[in-house]
Protein backbone atom coordinates (compact mmCIF):
# COMPACT_ATOMS: atom_id res chain seq x y z
CA UNK A 1 0.00 0.00 0.00
CA UNK A 2 1.14 3.92 -0.76
CA UNK A 3 0.84 6.79 1.33
CA UNK A 4 -1.97 6.94 3.79
CA UNK A 5 -3.49 10.17 3.25
CA UNK A 6 -6.06 11.85 5.45
CA UNK A 7 -9.30 13.36 3.85
CA UNK A 8 -11.53 15.70 4.46
CA UNK A 9 -14.74 15.70 2.33
CA UNK A 10 -17.32 18.66 2.84
CA UNK A 11 -20.24 18.27 1.10
CA UNK A 12 -22.58 20.43 0.61
CA UNK A 13 -26.80 19.83 1.48
CA UNK A 14 -27.15 21.43 -2.12
CA UNK A 15 -25.54 18.04 -3.05
CA UNK A 16 -26.60 15.52 -0.81
CA UNK A 17 -30.12 17.15 -0.15
CA UNK A 18 -31.27 19.83 -1.75
CA UNK A 19 -34.92 19.14 -1.28
CA UNK A 20 -35.01 18.15 2.36
CA UNK A 21 -34.02 14.50 2.12
CA UNK A 22 -31.03 12.68 0.97
CA UNK A 23 -31.15 11.44 -2.46
CA UNK A 24 -31.25 7.37 -2.32
CA UNK A 25 -29.54 7.03 -5.60
CA UNK A 26 -26.66 9.52 -5.23
CA UNK A 27 -26.29 8.01 -1.50
CA UNK A 28 -25.90 4.42 -2.93
CA UNK A 29 -23.27 6.40 -5.60
CA UNK A 30 -21.62 7.97 -2.90
CA UNK A 31 -21.22 5.37 -0.48
CA UNK A 32 -19.61 2.95 -3.17
CA UNK A 33 -16.89 5.61 -3.82
CA UNK A 34 -16.24 6.32 0.09
CA UNK A 35 -15.64 2.78 1.09
CA UNK A 36 -13.51 2.33 -1.59
CA UNK A 37 -11.01 5.51 -1.38
CA UNK A 38 -11.62 4.38 2.69
CA UNK A 39 -9.64 1.04 2.24
CA UNK A 40 -6.46 2.58 1.79
CA UNK A 41 -6.81 6.21 3.83
CA UNK A 42 -8.48 7.88 6.33
CA UNK A 43 -11.86 9.81 5.92
CA UNK A 44 -13.51 12.56 7.43
CA UNK A 45 -17.46 13.18 5.90
CA UNK A 46 -18.37 17.27 6.78
CA UNK A 47 -22.28 16.78 5.81
CA UNK A 48 -24.20 20.22 5.12
CA UNK A 49 -27.97 20.65 6.46
CA UNK A 50 -29.47 21.58 3.15
CA UNK A 51 -33.21 21.61 1.90
CA UNK A 52 -34.16 20.42 5.63
CA UNK A 53 -32.06 23.35 7.27
CA UNK A 54 -33.51 25.89 5.12
CA UNK A 55 -37.22 24.85 5.88
CA UNK A 56 -36.66 24.53 9.41
CA UNK A 57 -34.95 27.23 9.67
CA UNK A 58 -37.79 29.46 7.39
CA UNK A 59 -40.56 28.09 9.09
CA UNK A 60 -39.06 29.35 12.87
CA UNK A 61 -38.46 32.70 11.07
CA UNK A 62 -42.50 32.42 9.49
CA UNK A 63 -43.43 32.67 13.73
CA UNK A 64 -41.15 34.72 15.11
CA UNK A 65 -37.82 33.22 15.65
CA UNK A 66 -35.20 35.96 15.19
CA UNK A 67 -32.40 34.71 17.46
CA UNK A 68 -29.47 34.40 15.37
CA UNK A 69 -27.62 31.58 17.18
CA UNK A 70 -31.44 29.60 17.82
CA UNK A 71 -31.33 29.65 14.09
CA UNK A 72 -27.90 28.38 13.69
CA UNK A 73 -28.81 25.59 16.07
CA UNK A 74 -31.59 24.69 14.15
CA UNK A 75 -28.98 24.03 10.86
CA UNK A 76 -26.60 22.74 12.98
CA UNK A 77 -29.48 19.75 14.48
CA UNK A 78 -30.27 19.36 10.29
CA UNK A 79 -26.89 19.12 9.38
CA UNK A 80 -26.04 16.67 12.14
CA UNK A 81 -29.33 14.58 11.04
CA UNK A 82 -28.31 14.26 7.71
CA UNK A 83 -24.65 12.70 8.68
CA UNK A 84 -26.59 10.27 11.08
CA UNK A 85 -28.33 9.04 7.83
CA UNK A 86 -25.48 9.14 5.75
CA UNK A 87 -23.30 7.34 8.49
CA UNK A 88 -26.29 4.02 8.86
CA UNK A 89 -26.15 4.10 4.76
CA UNK A 90 -22.34 3.61 5.34
CA UNK A 91 -22.55 0.71 7.56
CA UNK A 92 -20.50 -0.93 9.60
CA UNK A 93 -16.99 1.32 8.08
CA UNK A 94 -18.97 4.44 9.90
CA UNK A 95 -18.32 5.64 13.07
CA UNK A 96 -21.83 6.24 14.24
CA UNK A 97 -20.98 8.26 17.17
CA UNK A 98 -21.52 12.13 15.48
CA UNK A 99 -18.61 13.32 16.97
CA UNK A 100 -19.77 17.09 18.69
CA UNK A 101 -16.00 18.11 18.75
CA UNK A 102 -12.68 17.97 16.20
CA UNK A 103 -11.01 16.10 18.90
CA UNK A 104 -14.04 13.03 19.12
CA UNK A 105 -13.29 13.22 15.01
CA UNK A 106 -9.80 12.99 15.68
CA UNK A 107 -10.17 10.13 18.15
CA UNK A 108 -13.16 8.24 15.74
CA UNK A 109 -10.70 8.19 12.91
CA UNK A 110 -7.84 6.72 14.80
CA UNK A 111 -9.95 3.53 15.36
CA UNK A 112 -10.21 2.98 11.84
CA UNK A 113 -13.58 4.37 10.84
CA UNK A 114 -14.88 7.02 8.67
CA UNK A 115 -16.25 10.09 10.76
CA UNK A 116 -19.01 11.59 9.35
CA UNK A 117 -20.10 14.62 11.09
CA UNK A 118 -22.08 18.06 11.01
CA UNK A 119 -22.42 21.13 12.46
CA UNK A 120 -20.29 22.32 15.75
CA UNK A 121 -20.98 25.73 16.53
CA UNK A 122 -22.70 28.67 16.20
CA UNK A 123 -21.94 32.04 13.74
CA UNK A 124 -20.19 29.28 11.06
CA UNK A 125 -21.22 26.57 8.56
CA UNK A 126 -20.31 23.37 8.07
CA UNK A 127 -17.41 24.42 5.71
CA UNK A 128 -15.56 26.33 8.54
CA UNK A 129 -15.99 22.78 10.62
CA UNK A 130 -14.22 20.77 7.75
CA UNK A 131 -11.24 23.40 7.91
CA UNK A 132 -11.15 23.13 11.39
CA UNK A 133 -11.33 19.10 11.28
CA UNK A 134 -8.82 18.89 8.68
CA UNK A 135 -6.30 21.53 10.80
CA UNK A 136 -6.98 18.88 13.66
CA UNK A 137 -6.20 15.48 11.82
CA UNK A 138 -3.11 16.99 9.75
CA UNK A 139 -5.22 16.56 6.62
CA UNK A 140 -3.23 15.91 3.32
CA UNK A 141 -6.42 18.19 1.37
CA UNK A 142 -10.32 19.18 1.86
CA UNK A 143 -12.52 18.18 -1.04
CA UNK A 144 -15.42 20.96 -1.30
CA UNK A 145 -18.45 19.06 -3.17
CA UNK A 146 -20.76 21.80 -3.93
CA UNK A 147 -23.43 22.26 -6.97
CA UNK A 148 -21.29 24.00 -9.33
CA UNK A 149 -18.05 23.19 -10.70
CA UNK A 150 -16.05 25.46 -8.51
CA UNK A 151 -15.06 28.71 -7.30
CA UNK A 152 -16.13 31.69 -9.68
CA UNK A 153 -15.28 35.45 -9.18
CA UNK A 154 -19.14 36.04 -8.42
CA UNK A 155 -22.17 33.78 -8.23
CA UNK A 156 -23.10 32.26 -10.92
CA UNK A 157 -26.20 31.88 -10.29
CA UNK A 158 -26.62 35.73 -10.23
CA UNK A 159 -23.92 36.95 -12.39
CA UNK A 160 -23.96 35.90 -16.25
CA UNK A 161 -20.62 37.40 -16.21
CA UNK A 162 -19.05 35.58 -13.30
CA UNK A 163 -15.79 34.35 -14.25
CA UNK A 164 -14.72 29.97 -13.40
CA UNK A 165 -11.32 30.06 -11.80
CA UNK A 166 -9.49 27.06 -12.29
CA UNK A 167 -7.07 28.03 -9.07
CA UNK A 168 -6.32 30.44 -6.86
CA UNK A 169 -4.81 31.54 -3.54
CA UNK A 170 -6.92 31.75 0.34
CA UNK A 171 -6.02 35.37 0.42
CA UNK A 172 -7.90 35.67 -3.44
CA UNK A 173 -11.15 33.21 -1.93
CA UNK A 174 -11.16 35.72 1.11
CA UNK A 175 -11.79 38.43 -1.04
CA UNK A 176 -14.00 36.60 -3.23
CA UNK A 177 -16.50 35.25 -0.46
CA UNK A 178 -16.26 38.78 2.02
CA UNK A 179 -19.38 40.42 0.29
CA UNK A 180 -21.41 37.45 0.63
CA UNK A 181 -24.89 37.44 2.77
CA UNK A 182 -23.78 35.24 5.59
CA UNK A 183 -26.91 34.16 8.07
CA UNK A 184 -28.54 30.98 9.38
CA UNK A 185 -29.10 28.58 6.31
CA UNK A 186 -26.29 30.23 4.26
CA UNK A 187 -25.46 28.82 1.29
CA UNK A 188 -22.61 29.79 -0.93
CA UNK A 189 -18.91 27.96 -2.37
CA UNK A 190 -17.21 28.70 1.40
CA UNK A 191 -18.69 30.75 4.49
CA UNK A 192 -16.31 33.67 5.40
CA UNK A 193 -14.82 32.15 8.18
CA UNK A 194 -13.76 28.38 6.36
CA UNK A 195 -11.76 31.26 3.88
CA UNK A 196 -10.43 32.94 6.80
CA UNK A 197 -9.17 29.76 8.16
CA UNK A 198 -7.75 28.19 5.10
CA UNK A 199 -5.76 31.23 5.15
CA UNK A 200 -4.35 30.87 8.35
CA UNK A 201 -3.76 26.99 7.79
CA UNK A 202 -2.91 26.90 4.42
CA UNK A 203 -4.55 23.28 3.27
CA UNK A 204 -4.33 22.66 -0.22
CA UNK A 205 -8.18 22.54 -1.05
CA UNK A 206 -10.79 21.63 -4.33
CA UNK A 207 -13.86 23.13 -4.93
CA UNK A 208 -15.90 20.86 -7.27
CA UNK A 209 -19.39 19.84 -8.35
CA UNK A 210 -19.88 16.99 -5.79
CA UNK A 211 -22.55 15.30 -8.05
CA UNK A 212 -20.38 14.27 -10.48
CA UNK A 213 -19.23 11.28 -8.97
CA UNK A 214 -16.64 10.32 -11.34
CA UNK A 215 -15.21 13.97 -11.46
CA UNK A 216 -14.68 13.65 -7.31
CA UNK A 217 -12.98 10.04 -8.00
CA UNK A 218 -10.47 12.34 -10.40
CA UNK A 219 -9.89 14.42 -7.76
CA UNK A 220 -9.30 11.79 -4.98
CA UNK A 221 -7.08 9.68 -6.60
CA UNK A 222 -4.91 12.85 -7.81
CA UNK A 223 -5.87 12.97 -11.67
CA UNK A 224 -7.28 15.68 -13.68
CA UNK A 225 -10.39 16.77 -12.65
CA UNK A 226 -12.98 19.79 -13.21
CA UNK A 227 -12.45 22.25 -10.16
CA UNK A 228 -10.36 24.82 -8.89
CA UNK A 229 -7.46 24.06 -6.57
CA UNK A 230 -6.97 26.86 -3.28
CA UNK A 231 -3.13 26.33 -2.49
Amino acid sequence: MGVVMKLVIDIGGSVLCPEGAPKPGYLKDFRKLVLGFARDHKVVIVVGGGGLAKNMIAHAEDVGAGDRDALDKIGMAAARVNASVLAAVIGEKACHCIPDSEEKAAECLEKGKIVIMGGLRTRQTTDAVAVQVAKEIGADMIVVATNVKGVYTRNPFKFSYAKFLESLSPKQLVEIVKPCDFRPGHSGILDPVAAKLLLKYRIKTVVLDGRDLNNMRKALEGKRFIGTVIE
